[in-house]
């Protein structure tokens, strides 16, 4: 029964150093002060970051894409044209192998 009464003083004790316990207040600028701190605290931005915020903007990636079209059409109209050219190869190699005229060597003669 003295432990009962022991441990019931103990509890009584522990509770009432409790009773004068208030809610503790910061200082009102705390939170700017922390914030400044961590802004203060940001690493210098890489090569990366200033590439990926540039790309990340839409007038880049407009430039982009008109870039993008543009190297696409002077690659097909230069790919026709070499195509325009080998075939008048192969009609040059025919007419020069069979020794025969072709059509637009015809007019041409016509023409004079």
């Amino acid at each position: 029964m003295k432990q009962n009464e022991t441990i019931q003083s103990n509890v009584e004790a522990a509770l009432g150093s409790l009773d004068g316990l208030q809610r503790a207040e910061a200082n009102p600028y705390l939170h700017t002060r922390v914030l400044a701190r961590l802004h203060n605290r940001r690493k210098p931005a890489t090569a990366w970051d200033t590439a990926a915020r540039w790309v990340a903007k839409p007038v880049f990636a407009a430039a982009i894409m008109v870039m993008v079209i543009a190297v696409n059409y002077a690659i097909l109209s230069k790919s026709k044209e070499r195509q325009l050219h080998a075939s008048q190869d192969i009609e040059n190699v025919l007419s020069a192998e069979y020794a025969t005229t072709n059509m637009y060597s015809l007019e041409s003669v016509a023409d004079r």
